[in-house]
């Protein structure tokens, strides 16, 4: 028999679950949604114009039709096999020689099969990597067929042991070498890094003929000035949380984009949401003088619109290093490409296109150049894949028939192997951008101030002197 208590505790319970299942359903409803508003955000346009049907897409940003895997770089068993891994390559042409140089970062014994991944405690072992030199003839365009016969590990010279030294540290590392052409020679930009993770960008000599990497010049920690020149108020108060890599007195500095412009070296810093370009000066803080930051809040929501790149809700990074974009007129180029790129589960690459005089960002890709899931990544961080370098090259077609321009990409794949992706330049899809509203710039100085070849060393900076402008 039904009690009038017991009915009021029955209906009270059958209320709560009631309301706690309208909750839940309301919940889920309003996760559904944002998802789906996520995704229309996240929906980028085609970064290529439609092929023929005969052809694969490569990267088709909203749908992919056929995933294909990377032109790989094959290499001698002796650098690639089951305890080693050359990847992240990045290719040059010799501005004097005219010859190809393809450089890897090569791990002597990968992390992934070494004891020392799993115990932690060869720490020398840990740390140990070396570049690997190519040399790829002088034709139009690297021979990559020369790969397997021309491999050779660089040797790294005493600069880089005088920098640990004067860091008091054991042992450091040294990776993603990425080579740039500056007064008729090619250098290295890539880290440095001391333990724990003390990750800085430095500069060294490729000496070809000697198989040797000649330390130059490793970057002090950047003016808070500097730092916080990249970042965008009005989006990151729009993003409503911006967390950079690294804590208190210490940020991570990697990916920063090297161009010659005379005697003076320029780095590309920060591409987008706002354009920040140094120089290299040795005499000033942290070894660099900022010359322009240009912000493009009033164009993020058209960019995003237009290809896809949300600058209001991602970080983005920079991806090797400019290069002349119409190369038809020689030295004389107005234009530069650039690439960067944003992890959000996959790596996904823009290209960008810079007004070389200006040095404002004129174009952006309409979607992602290349995207990680697009050419089916393999290797130990199968969602990893790295752009070092890339060049607009005009190459015959196959059969005859003429030349074809194509923007050639060289990516690393999971932290394991090395890739090189040729793609049309003519089916690239560009979205023009409008010029920052407000802008600030000082003139480059050419007149880089000359040092003698001994070591100076200047609190935690090395350097090693600069080539003759002459030469």
């Amino acid at each position: 028999m039904w009690t009038s208590a017991s009915r009021l505790a029955v209906t009270r319970t059958f209320a709560g679950v009631c309301s706690f299942t309208c909750l839940a359903l309301l919940a889920l409803s309003l996760l559904c949604l944002e998802n789906f508003r996520s995704h229309l955000r996240e929906r980028p346009s085609k970064a290529y114009s439609h092929p023929s049907e005969n052809e694969v897409g490569i990267s088709r940003t909203v749908s992919v039709p056929s995933a294909v895997r990377c032109d790989r770089i094959e290499l001698p068993w002796e650098y690639h096999n089951a305890s080693s891994a050359p990847y992240n390559p990045g290719a040059i042409r010799h501005p004097r020689t005219g010859e190809w140089l393809l450089v890897f970062t090569y791990d002597e014994c990968w992390y992934r099969v070494c004891e020392y991944a799993k115990t932690g405690e060869d720490l020398e072992a840990r740390m140990r990597s070396h570049p690997l030199l190519l040399r790829l003839g002088t034709g139009a365009a690297p021979d990559y067929s020369m790969a397997a016969t021309s491999a050779t590990m660089l040797e790294l010279d005493a600069g880089f042991d005088v920098l640990r030294e004067r860091h008091g540290q054991a042992v450091y590392k040294a990776a993603d070498w990425r080579p740039f052409a500056w007064r008729g020679e090619v250098y290295l930009g890539h880290w440095t890094a001391f333990m724990p993770i003390e990750e800085r960008m430095s500069i060294s000599l490729l000496d070809v003929e000697q198989g040797v990497v000649r330390f130059l010049y490793r970057f002090h920690q950047l003016s808070e000035e500097i730092v916080k020149s990249q970042r965008s108020a009005a989006l990151e108060r729009r993003r409503g949380i911006f967390k950079r890599r690294g804590t208190g007195s210490f940020k991570r500095e990697k990916n920063w984009g090297f161009v010659a412009e005379g005697d003076a070296l320029l780095v590309y810093y920060s591409l987008l949401p706002c354009t920040v370009v140094l120089q290299f000066d040795t005499a000033a803080e942290g070894g660099v003088v900022m010359r322009l930051r240009a912000c493009y809040e009033q164009q993020a929501a058209s960019i995003a619109r237009a290809t896809g790149l949300d600058m209001g809700r991602y970080e983005m990074h920079t991806s090797g290093h400019p290069v002349p974009w119409d190369v038809e007129r020689g030295a004389a180029h107005r234009e530069l490409v650039s690439m960067l790129h944003v992890r959000h589960g996959d790596y996904a690459h823009w290209g960008v296109r810079i007004d070389r005089t200006s040095r404002r960002i004129t174009h952006v890709s309409a979607g992602p150049i290349v995207k990680s899931l697009d050419v089916r990544n393999e290797g130990f961080l199968s969602s990893a894949l790295v752009v070092s370098s890339f060049a607009v090259l005009d190459l015959e077609v196959r059969g005859g028939g003429g030349s074809e321009r194509v923007l050639q990409v060289l990516y690393g794949e999971g932290d394991r192997f090395g890739c090189v992706l040729d793609i049309p330049v003519d089916r690239i899809v560009w979205h023009a951008v409008d010029a920052p509203a407000m802008a600030w710039a000082r003139p480059v100085q050419q007149s880089v101030e000359q040092r003698e070849t001994t070591i100076f060393i200047k609190e935690e900076t090395t350097f090693y002197g600069l080539p003759d402008a002459s030469e």
